[in-house]
């Protein structure tokens, strides 16, 4: 598992599901390694970093480790700052090739992103 992953992780807090929808919620503080270098002065959480998010909420919601292996639909749509709430809700289908997810990510009550991610399981640990 990388660094990235293991902090993505760290930083996950309350999951709530009901058969195919979730939501999870994530806090990111200033020293969070996301924020390194993006940006300088002004951090914001990067849309790889969004994605990411999404693909722990749902490996969660399915009880595997997933991940992502397309991603399409994307608008990121409002900056995270650091210590921004931030909440991930999707609804979660498993099919014959592995998982096809659709992802809002919430700043507080705005939308901050969505997109739609097909994901398979890890073949290794992250």
């Amino acid at each position: 598992m990388t660094r990235l992953n293991r902090e993505i992780r760290a930083s996950a807090g309350v999951f709530s599901g009901n058969g195919q929808s979730f939501s999870m919620q994530f806090s990111f503080g200033p020293d969070f390694i996301g924020f390194e270098g993006h940006f300088p002065g002004k951090p914001i959480l990067p849309a790889m970093v969004q994605l990411m998010t999404g693909a722990v909420a749902c490996g969660q919601a399915a009880e595997k480790r997933l991940v992502a292996r397309k991603v399409g639909r994307a608008k990121f749509l409002k900056p995270v700052l650091p210590g921004d709430p931030v909440e991930v809700h999707g609804t979660l289908n498993e099919t014959e090739n592995g998982y096809i997810a659709a992802i809002r990510i919430l700043n507080g009550s705005d939308l901050a992103a969505s997109f739609q991610m097909e994901l398979a399981e890890a073949r290794e640990a992250l």
